[in-house]
């Protein structure tokens, strides 16, 4: 006969091993750690990039975008203009959906190899991809706003033909005669005002107006944080050898110039190329300090008290000059968290991890002051 013991606690001794057993074969460690959050996270995390052939550039320009709200608001606005806004979003629809899915991106790609963007499987730059898809959105918006105003109906050209590049100047030209508003210049798109000095008569220049979709930040040998940087950017330079027409000759001049219009978003570049006497390049992995919150007032042309952005992504480069991994950390605006991307590979992160990336770009959305002040966002 059996004792009580053997009846009843063997039996369940061995059930519960058996279990256990089952348990550590199909659900590993990890599993039971992060089960408390595991559901927590896969609620808020959003999709990533598939890489299809060293496309991590294009991915890491991809996820830095879709958390630029009115970028985002822009390309649904215009998608009935622009075939690539179009695509564009589509993407951003799914990125900023919580999913553990995998997103292609390649109808992007080919939307901007339709107009002369090569990429051939070879590793690119983002920034320079974020260039062509700017040109292309404004190429694209002020041909087919000006068809659609006028009931026109009429065939592109291929690109490479040149008869493209003719038919958005025409455009172009129309739009400005007929006032009609460019909606896409309200994005990424400022101006700045710029004028000379000549440092001999000090006579000065009238100030002239152009058009920037993102600011180069000086050397990153000049200063250690980001906002150096900018001071740096806007301080007055000298320039040897230019004509002063009140001299009727050439002298050294002063050059300055002020933000004439904020952009509502705002793309830096941190200039990581650095060459030597020799004529040899490298990259700097030196790290740059740099704010969730950023105040451009001091650099406008008027007083604008509300020049205040928000930091909304970072791309970083990992390698070296030649050869690298393009990754991102944005801010998913729904969720109020940060998020690594590195293509197919997402997961939560907190500002810490962010701030001590090693950036080289920094997107930054224009922000009101009753925004910052109620703490809208979590992490300031």
């Amino acid at each position: 006969m059996f004792t009580t013991l053997e009846k009843y606690v063997f039996p369940a001794v061995i059930a519960s091993f058996i279990i256990g057993t089952i348990g550590y074969v199909f659900y590993p460690l990890d599993y039971f750690k992060k089960k408390s959050g595991a559901m927590g996270l896969k609620s808020t995390r959003c999709p990533g990039l598939l890489n299809d052939g060293n496309t991590c550039y294009l991915n890491s320009a991809l996820q830095s975008l879709a958390s630029c709200q009115n970028f985002v608001a822009f390309c649904f606005a215009m998608k009935s203009y622009s075939p690539l806004a179009g695509k564009l979003s589509s993407i951003f629809s799914m990125l900023n959906t919580p999913s553990t899915d995998i997103v292609s991106a390649a109808s992007v790609l080919q939307e901007c190899s339709k107009r002369g963007w090569k990429h051939i499987y070879r590793e690119n730059d983002v920034y320079e991809l974020l260039q062509i898809i700017f040109e292309l959105l404004s190429d694209e918006f002020t041909v087919n706003s000006l068809i659609d105003i006028n009931g026109l109906t009429c065939h592109i050209p291929n690109f490479n033909n040149g008869v493209y590049t003719r038919a958005v100047q025409y455009c172009r030209d129309q739009v400005r005669v007929a006032n009609i508003p460019n909606t896409h210049k309200l994005v990424f798109s400022g101006q700045l005002a710029s004028r000379t000095r000549c440092t001999f008569c000090q006579a000065t220049s009238d100030w002239r107006v152009e058009t920037f979709n993102s600011i180069s930040l000086p050397s990153l040998r000049l200063a250690h944080s980001l906002e150096m940087l900018v001071e740096e950017y806007f301080k007055p330079e000298f320039i040897d050898d230019l004509y002063c027409s009140t001299c009727t000759t050439n002298r050294r001049v002063q050059r300055e110039h002020r933000l004439i219009k904020l952009p509502l978003c705002l793309c830096f570049q941190i200039q990581r190329t650095h060459w030597v006497p020799s004529g040899r390049s490298f990259k700097s992995d030196r790290h740059l300090l740099f704010q969730h919150v950023i105040n451009l007032s001091l650099f406008c042309f008027y007083a604008k008290p509300d020049a205040i952005y928000v930091l909304k992504s970072v791309v970083e480069h990992r390698g070296n000059i030649n050869h690298g991994h393009f990754i991102s950390y944005r801010w998913l605006n729904e969720h109020r968290v940060w998020q690594f991307a590195s293509d197919e590979h997402t997961n939560i992160v907190n500002w810490e991890t962010v701030k001590n990336s090693s950036c080289y770009l920094l997107f930054y959305e224009r922000i009101s002051k009753p925004q910052i002040n109620s703490r809208f966002y979590s992490y300031l």
